[in-house]
């Protein structure tokens, strides 16, 4: 079984074959272009280093944004500031450009890096 514990300090197990199960389901594809993305690649170089939907792109850095806010959150409550720190570097490197942007219809068309 493998252990974890939850908000409410209950102690819960779960299956080993869950786990491995959700470690083998788990899609990779788009790790190099969230890498690249915060890299400070273009959008348009990232959309090129797959054959994934722009949509799906957007959606996985969205994805990763709220997660970092969550590590970085969770970081702060257990005293540990420097992955709280690294944690805010990554949401910096990656809240950029047209991914970000309160709507795709922008008047300001210097945001997007042909």
């Amino acid at each position: 079984y493998f252990f974890f514990s939850s908000r409410r300090r209950h102690t819960r197990f779960l299956p080993v074959s869950w786990a491995r199960r959700c470690v083998q389901e788990t899609d990779l594809k788009l790790v190099k272009v969230t890498y690249e993305w915060a890299q400070q690649r273009d959008f348009v170089e990232i959309c090129d280093l797959t054959e994934v939907q722009e949509g799906s792109i957007v959606r996985t850095i969205h994805r990763l944004d709220s997660l970092l806010r969550d590590l970085k959150n969770a970081a702060r409550i257990i005293g540990n500031s420097a992955i709280a720190e690294k944690a805010e570097q990554s949401l910096e490197l990656i809240k950029r450009d047209i991914v970000f942007a309160a709507s795709l219809y922008l008047e300001d068309l210097s945001l997007i890096h042909i």
